[in-house]
């Protein structure tokens, strides 16, 4: 009995100061925005209203980018983060999470990808979530996976 409630004891101090202790991000809006293939290759961290205007430039400026629209953000409160995603897949399912990591000042962005279907396509999306106002200081990680 000692030995079962030792083995307890030391597992429950293992596990209480292990380093995964993340806090996921509650009140994520998931946010709609067109394909542009030309920032395909761009993860975005996006905290100000400035910020948000050079970005909408930067799309508005590529070649078959000039009818994008852009929803509000209220950046005092908000911040915009996300990555578009290039896959060949029939169809595309995703599970969007993002994570704080006060240990490191960082947020873990994410995002499970379950493609689906045997053909050759090429399915584009970008997917960006507005999350509460990240702290200052504070990085994102894109942790992208395929299942």
């Amino acid at each position: 009995m000692r030995v079962l409630l030792l083995f307890f004891l030391i597992s429950t101090l293992l596990y209480s100061c292990s380093d995964d202790q993340l806090i996921e991000i509650e009140g994520l809006e998931e946010l709609e925005m067109e394909w542009c293939g030309a920032l395909a290759e761009h993860e975005f961290l996006i905290n100000s209203d400035l910020d948000y205007e050079v970005f909408q430039i930067a799309v508005l400026d590529q070649s078959g980018c000039s009818g994008h629209s852009f929803p509000q953000i209220d950046f005092e409160t908000k911040t915009l983060i996300g990555r578009p995603t290039e896959i060949v897949t029939c169809n595309l399912n995703s599970n969007l999470s993002v994570f704080a990591d006060p240990e490191d000042d960082q947020y873990i962005y994410k995002q499970e990808l379950f493609p689906s279907g045997d053909c050759t396509t090429t399915f584009q999306e970008m997917y960006f979530v507005s999350i509460p106002k990240m702290p200052d200081g504070y990085t994102v990680r894109y942790d992208i996976s395929t299942n």
